[in-house]
């Protein structure tokens, strides 16, 4: 169904980031871009915190929101397009 299935995605060393309350704030090292996480970018960021398989990135969003698990799937690869684009995270195909 989607088309982080079976791939490992971890983060980039490009950004930094700190935890802001509820947020996450970043940082991109060589630009200086900013960027700031809402709550459940946060959860994808902390489950990120080593390597990880989609769904159990999927797995982290279901147990810390109450939500589905067909809606934590579209939520997170909607965010995961985002941060592929900007070059937070990477993909490797298994």
């Amino acid at each position: 169904m989607d088309k982080y299935e079976n791939n490992l995605i971890k983060r980039t060393d490009s950004w930094i980031a700190a935890r802001s309350g509820e947020e996450t704030l970043m940082m991109q090292v060589q630009t200086g871009q900013y960027m700031s996480l809402n709550d459940t970018a946060t959860a994808v960021w902390e489950a990120l915190e080593k390597p990880a398989m989609f769904q159990d990135v999927v797995a982290a969003v279901v147990s810390e929101f109450e939500v589905s698990e067909e809606q934590a799937e579209r939520d997170v690869e909607t965010l995961l397009d985002g941060l592929i684009k900007n070059d937070v995270l990477s993909v490797e195909k298994s």
